[in-house]
């Protein structure tokens, strides 16, 4: 079983100026899935399934040329061509991949998804958080397509499970509908990607016992206050 000591999440800034993959900003309230995806959704939650839409086709291009990655306003990352080569090599078919319309970019799908479990508890999203909660639930299922409403994702808790890894995802969702990503990198893939522009990595065990570190200080204030 893997450990945390040499995976990293992977984050993207949000681009400079805001794009959609597959939805258009009229600046009249949250965007609207352009007419190819707007059947997607389901009628009850709004929830779809984001491999789908990829795989209609990305309508709209927003790779920025002095970004090697940058993340839509979906919470998707779109990558350059050298980006897509580098995790070809350290993770090969860790990924599938969704061309940008005229020209190169790349949109990455994870070929290893781990998922928010069956029997998590539903959560309010202002509840303090809890130590070892990866996945909180904020909502209960649609009745109608049984998709989860919101799961918001603290990778540093994850435990991962099976076989190691290079790169993986933890799904998370929320209200525009479509799944998203925190990305998790051997650090083999941090260091093919070290040398890109726009990736970030966090170390997750160091960041788990920063967190440790903060909850045991929380919990000393709250004993010594009694």
């Amino acid at each position: 079983m893997p450990d945390l000591t040499d995976y990293f999440s992977l984050s993207l800034p949000q681009a400079r100026d805001a794009f959609y993959l597959f939805r258009t900003d009229t600046g009249a309230g949250r965007p609207a899935l352009d007419a190819a995806h707007a059947d997607l959704p389901c009628k009850k939650c709004g929830r779809f399934d984001t491999r789908a839409a990829l795989a209609r086709g990305v309508t709209h291009r927003p790779m920025q040329k002095w970004l090697d990655g940058v993340t839509s306003g979906e919470l998707l990352e779109a990558v350059s061509d050298a980006a897509r080569a580098a995790i070809d090599r350290a993770a090969p078919g860790a990924v599938e991949w969704f061309a940008l319309p005229d020209g190169p970019g790349h949109v990455p799908y994870p070929t290893r998804i781990f998922d928010c479990p069956p029997n998590t508890p539903w959560q309010k999203p202002v509840a303090p958080e809890v130590i070892g909660e990866t996945f909180r639930v904020s909502g209960h299922p649609c009745k109608k397509c049984d998709r989860m409403r919101s799961v918001s994702v603290r990778p540093y808790w994850f435990e991962p499970t099976g076989e190691p890894f290079d790169l993986a995802a933890l799904r998370g969702c929320g209200s525009d509908g479509n799944d998203w990503f925190t990305w998790l990198a051997s650090a083999r893939v941090a260091e093919a990607l070290s040398e890109l522009r726009g990736f970030t990595f966090t170390n997750l065990r160091k960041e788990r016992t920063r967190m440790l570190a903060w909850h045991a200080a929380r919990a000393a204030e709250g004993s010594a206050e009694t």
